[in-house]
């Protein structure tokens, strides 16, 4: 029996190699969209709803397998556990950076505050502080 109940759904969805390759996906619409911005200020990638369901759908999974291994993470945070739980958060990142904008204020402040979480969490401080300064009136001013 394995010790989260995490471990179950992950294997449903494919395991970590799976998470690892919507993560890769991520990153590959996040760079489509700097790079239609840099062309034009006014374009962005819109996601197709089945691309977005699955994205959400993983970052609900990793967010959940890092709340599995939080404590382990806490207690030592150098161990295998420890570790797992970084490359969770570090992965969530990346997901959640790709997703758009949320259309309330106050969602798009919870997301911001989610990002910069897992951020922290998965040792990406430098994109945190990018992603903050590129963005800076869309996360804080509604």
């Amino acid at each position: 029996m394995s010790a989260f109940s995490t471990d179950i759904l992950l294997e449903k969805s494919g395991g970590k190699k799976q998470l690892l390759e919507t993560s890769q996906q991520a990153k590959v619409l996040l760079a489509k969209n700097i790079l239609h911005r840099i062309a034009d200020s006014a374009y962005n990638v819109n996601l197709l709803n089945g691309e977005q369901s699955h994205l959400e759908d993983a970052l609900a999974l990793i967010e959940l397998r890092c709340l599995d291994l939080a404590d382990d993470w806490r207690r030592k945070p150098h161990s295998e556990a420890g570790k797992e739980f970084c490359e969770y958060c570090s992965l969530a990142f990346d997901i959640r950076r790709a997703l758009p904008d949320a259309p309330s204020p106050e969602e798009q402040l919870k997301n911001t505050l989610r990002l910069a979480m897992t951020g922290v969490l998965g040792d990406r401080n430098v994109d945190i502080r990018r992603f903050l300064n590129e963005n800076e009136k869309s996360c804080f001013c509604p």
